[in-house]
């Protein structure tokens, strides 16, 4: 369900990408404005719905707060309405099962923890350097396509946003086969192969870009983007947002998670400021080199800490 969830983000890429097809046919020298007023209501829908979730039951029972974790799971699970109620009765029962763990950054540490951060931490910050590297670049290599096959601003905007349409396609398309396949062959078997199938896909755009001449070019282009995206989202941007719901006891799932995605945007953070700047002095081969020597890290560490991971 974790990943079904993340699988949304997709869905919002892809709508994005047909938003903008819609403006760049319809809008003028202001389309851009009107890009991001869309994205202001779809914040504010996103807001007035949270607004009305309901909240953890397992983080309301850790404060002993049973009788409102009972009205929770009743929400959730209205069909188990009576076996809630039953349970939720007995005070002392359910507080002697609660594990008691200090809730701190510093507990992620310690330890019996440290090894489960690392596996929840170092292959988020690996992922965001390669996905936010790659994110920033794809237009950027579209609209060098482009600007070979086509003439004007505007219908090189409209090819830009056609091909990240496609390209996106398989972002969703990543994240209905992560659905299938994680819960079959496990969170760490599918974040190796997807850090693997990642590498192999900037291994084939770095192939397109020394076929710049080629008839084969474009279509190494794309298929290099197609497996990064579809690799990357059936396996680590699936099971990274597993790990620590599943690692981690309830006092302390909302601290490693929000660690780690803090840690990831770090990654995020030098994929989109550092790249650039290695592309300016070096040149995009070297950028699709660090991207590729990223991925293959990816499996290797996967390796070493999954046994943290009892599946």
């Amino acid at each position: 369900m974790i990943v079904a969830t993340i699988a949304c983000q997709s869905v919002g890429m892809l709508l994005a990408a047909v938003i903008t097809l819609l403006l760049l046919k319809t809008g003028g020298a202001q389309t851009w404005r009107l890009l991001l007023a869309t994205e202001a209501v779809v914040a504010a829908l996103f807001f007035v719905l949270r607004l009305s979730a309901p909240e953890s039951p397992h983080w309301l029972m850790s404060r002993g707060r049973f009788a409102e974790a009972a009205q929770a799971f009743i929400r959730i699970l209205p069909g188990q309405r009576t076996a809630v109620l039953q349970l939720s009765s007995n005070h002392d029962t359910l507080a002697a099962s609660i594990l008691q763990v200090n809730a701190r950054v510093a507990t992620l540490f310690s330890p019996g923890y440290r090894a489960r951060t690392a596996l929840v931490m170092i292959p988020c910050f690996l992922m965001d350097i390669a996905t936010y590297g790659v994110g920033l670049f794809t237009p950027a290599i579209l609209r060098a396509i482009e600007m070979s096959r086509t003439h004007g601003l505007a219908a090189q905007d409209l090819g830009v946003a056609e091909g990240s349409a496609i390209i996106d396609l398989f972002l969703l398309f990543g994240f209905l086969l992560g659905i299938w396949m994680v819960p079959r062959f496990g969170r760490i078997r599918m974040q190796a192969i997807g850090f693997a199938g990642m590498a192999v896909g900037m291994l084939v755009l770095l192939a397109a870009v020394g076929l710049t001449n080629s008839i084969f070019h474009i279509p190494l282009v794309f298929t290099g983007f197609i497996l990064f995206n579809l690799l990357m989202n059936a396996g680590p941007n699936s099971t990274t947002f597993t790990l620590a719901p599943i690692l981690f006891p309830t006092q302390l799932r909302a601290t490693a998670g929000g660690f780690a995605a803090g840690v990831a945007k770090l990654g995020a953070t030098i994929g989109v400021f550092l790249l650039p700047i290695v592309k300016e002095k070096f040149g995009v081969p070297s950028v699709l080199g660090i991207v590729v020597a990223v991925s293959l890290l990816g499996p290797v560490l996967t390796a070493i800490l999954g046994r943290e991971d009892t599946e």
